[in-house]
């Protein structure tokens, strides 16, 4: 059955509780209650012809002018039993609908006349005795009833579920059975269209044989390839660094050469410093020894030159010949 939610009710068309909406018509004023008729056939036509239906049927919202047809009434003129519905709703098959119906059908016929019962059995006083014990015994009938309801509820699903049980084995036996031989006639039947696969098949993995075959030799190519370019590459870095070790000790060598040679040339540079130190030390010597006689020389010079001065401004005596300075006046 598919479910149908109308207006801002919470549940579905046909779970809607009518009696309550009854009870909330009947509590507020008649010109709002009918207006929200009004707007319930607008908005739920389903909930109002279900409303209609059970009104008429109740006798209850007398005071509201029914249309003779609305939308969401069931079209028969005997308003269908409310279990038969229910059962009609869930698809079975008749012959299953009808055992269904014929155990449960005496009990909805007992519930429907004691709801009419307890509905005119009021205890408003405690001297209402006999209502009382009334209640008490409409009670446990009830409880009876639906004790018996729940076992009834149970029994048919024990057997529905040993009615699935028995259909589920003979069907797997005759699948069993069939299956092998369906099978058989497939392979038969699909004689040509198999071979074709398995040929195909065979051509896929000769294919992909072949295709391996030829990565796997390119593979073998490249990795030759790569390991020999490796080995190449090994050789020249070996070469390099044996170019590289010889160069480093040629260059140590010229180092050491290079040091001995500027060792060698500091220590002649420091034997010819010492040498012209004292050959200069000599020379300035000598130099000097020539100048200090070049002076005495001079000076010895510049003596005689002036004791020959002053000897040319003596006056020799005739007599003793000797000579003598005249005193200045």
């Amino acid at each position: 059955m598919e479910t149908i939610f109308e207006w801002e009710f919470p549940v579905a068309s046909h779970l809607v509780d009518l009696e309550r909406i009854d009870r909330e018509l009947n509590s507020i004023p008649a010109i709002r209650a009918k207006r929200y008729l009004e707007e319930l056939e607008k908005r739920a036509p389903l909930v109002y012809g279900r409303l209609k239906a059970w009104a008429l049927k109740n006798n209850r919202l007398t005071w509201h002018k029914w249309k003779k047809k609305g939308i969401g009434e069931m079209k028969t003129d005997r308003p269908m039993n409310q279990l038969e519905t229910i059962v009609k709703e869930t698809g079975l098959e008749k012959s299953k609908a009808d055992i269904i119906l014929a155990e449960f059908q005496d009990y909805f016929k007992v519930a429907a006349e004691w709801e009419i019962k307890a509905k005119t059995l009021i205890v408003t006083s405690e001297d209402q005795v006999a209502e009382m014990k009334m209640a008490r015994t409409g009670r446990l009938f009830l409880r009876q009833k639906r004790i018996t309801v729940e076992n009834t509820r149970k029994k048919l699903k024990a057997e529905s579920v040993r009615e699935g049980k028995a259909i589920d084995g003979i069907a797997n036996v005759l699948k069993a059975l069939i299956v092998p031989i369906e099978e058989h006639l497939d392979k038969q039947e699909k004689y040509a269209i198999n071979k074709a696969a398995e040929r195909e098949e065979l051509e896929r993995l000769a294919k992909e044989r072949e295709e391996k075959r030829i990565a796997d030799e390119e593979a073998k190519k490249l990795e030759k390839e790569r390991l020999e370019k490796e080995k190449a590459e090994a050789e020249e870095q070996e070469r390099i660094r044996l170019e590289n070790t010889l160069l480093r000790k040629e260059a140590e060598k010229h180092d050491e050469a290079m040091n001995k040679e500027r060792k060698d040339a500091g220590a002649r540079l420091k034997t010819y410093s010492a040498k012209l130190e004292t050959e200069t030390k000599k020379r300035e010597d000598a130099e000097l020894d020539r100048i200090a006689e070049c002076l005495k020389v001079k000076h010895e010079r510049q003596r005689v030159e002036g004791l020959e001065k002053v000897f040319e401004k003596l006056i020799e005596c005739p007599f003793c010949h000797n000579k003598f300075n005249l005193p200045k006046e």
